[in-house]
């Protein structure tokens, strides 16, 4: 009786594959790994058909890349065989999206920065002109101080002057006044 194809979860294609289940997932959403929705525990989940991961041996998932990396499992790659060259691929086709995956945060990264570059640039704009803005405001302010200044020495001047007025009226008429309060007699 056949159950059809072996689907793994999220976390056993990591594992099977050697990779991180983030890895899976990235995979699964750039549509390089197919995926089918199914029950597992009693709950909905992604589940990722075995065959797809390029039958990944466990000699691979527990650190055969480096043996595959010098030429094969036995170190002399003219000896190798079908399933050798078959995990090699795997293994190849998963260093291919593990550095597909690395260039995207790559990228990431750098519109990120660029962003932030373009903010800071524009946030050091608005500090310009705001202190442009602020410098041209002292510079009215001083013009209407120093205008009111002006006019407040203006004014002092005036005063003085009303004030020696009234001094000099008021003496004029004091000595009116002792000039008829003789005459009258009083």
């Amino acid at each position: 009786m056949d159950t059809g194809p072996e689907l793994l979860t999220v976390a056993e294609a990591a594992q099977r594959a050697g990779t991180s289940p983030q890895a899976i997932r990235e995979r699964i959403r750039r549509g390089t790994l197919p995926v089918e929705q199914g029950p597992r525990a009693g709950r909905i989940v992604q589940l990722v058909p075995a065959s797809a991961l390029g039958k990944v041996g466990d000699k691979v998932a527990q650190g055969g890349q480096g043996a595959l990396a010098r030429g094969g499992l036995d170190g002399n790659p003219s000896a190798q065989g079908p399933s050798a060259r078959a995990t090699e691929g795997a293994v190849a086709e998963l260093l291919r999206l593990e550095l597909a995956e690395a260039r995207e945060q790559l990228a990431k990264v750098r519109a990120a920065l660029a962003l932030s570059e373009r903010m800071e640039s524009a946030a050091q704009a608005a500090a310009d002109k705001a202190e442009e803005r602020a410098e041209r405001r002292l510079v009215r302010v001083e013009a209407q101080l120093e205008s009111a200044r002006r006019e407040a020495l203006s004014l002092a001047h005036e005063l003085g002057k009303a004030h020696g007025e009234r001094n000099q009226a008021q003496a004029q008429l004091a000595a009116r006044r002792g000039f008829l309060a003789r005459l009258l007699g009083r």
